[in-house]
């Protein structure tokens, strides 16, 4: 798991990121987005995290969907280029680990390969920032394709589940995460439910 400082650094310094993802045919932010819409309701309130550049949010705006969307992402750079999509309410430079929002405060939070990178500590705060009876989508990208990252997700899971704070809901195989296949990685979308 890498550091929130280089993480940050990376992503500040990756020029050509939404040329170079939608080039090689990156399609889990498209298809994060498709799969999650079908729970969420329009004039939600929903937050977006490790927002990048944009494309989650884009992807539910060209989907329909209506409401209030925040973004957060650890580099400002990808959240100027985020902003360039008019589709985001608000968007703040904000770490994964210390959200700054009130617990309760959100209909849904979606996270689109994040959590891979991020961990668990994210995911618990992506719980706490969601009301109860609220979605929580996140996809992790599996490095390697050996599992992992989705096995470490599912052992988090169940220890959440065991604490009663969501349940697993749906949990989709996203395959490889490029029409090109031009990489090692598996992606899993988990859609999950905050108890009430």
């Amino acid at each position: 798991m890498k550091t929130s400082a280089s993480l940050r650094e990376y992503y500040d310094d990756w020029d050509s990121y939404d040329q170079e993802l939608l080039g090689d045919g990156y399609y889990v932010p498209v298809r994060t987005a498709q799969l999650t819409f079908p729970f969420l309701k329009h004039g939600q309130r929903i937050l977006d995290v490790g927002c990048g550049t944009g494309l989650v949010g884009y992807y539910l705006r060209r989907l329909g969907w209506t409401g209030e969307l925040i973004g957060v992402d650890l580099a400002k750079r990808r959240l100027a280029e985020a902003k360039k999509k008019n589709v985001y309410t608000e968007l703040i430079p904000a770490n994964a680990y210390k959200l700054p929002f009130p617990d309760a405060s959100f209909d849904a939070v979606i996270s689109s390969g994040v959590l891979g990178l991020a961990g668990p500590m994210a995911l618990e705060q992506m719980i706490l920032k969601t009301k109860p009876g609220g979605v929580i989508a996140a996809t992790v990208g599996d490095i390697m394709n050996i599992g992992i990252a989705h096995r470490r997700f599912v052992r988090v899971v169940s220890r959440i589940k065991g604490q009663k704070k969501c349940f697993l809901g749906v949990t989709h195989d996203l395959g490889t995460g490029y029409t090109s296949d031009k990489n090692n990685e598996r992606y899993y979308l988990y859609i999950m439910r905050k108890n009430a």
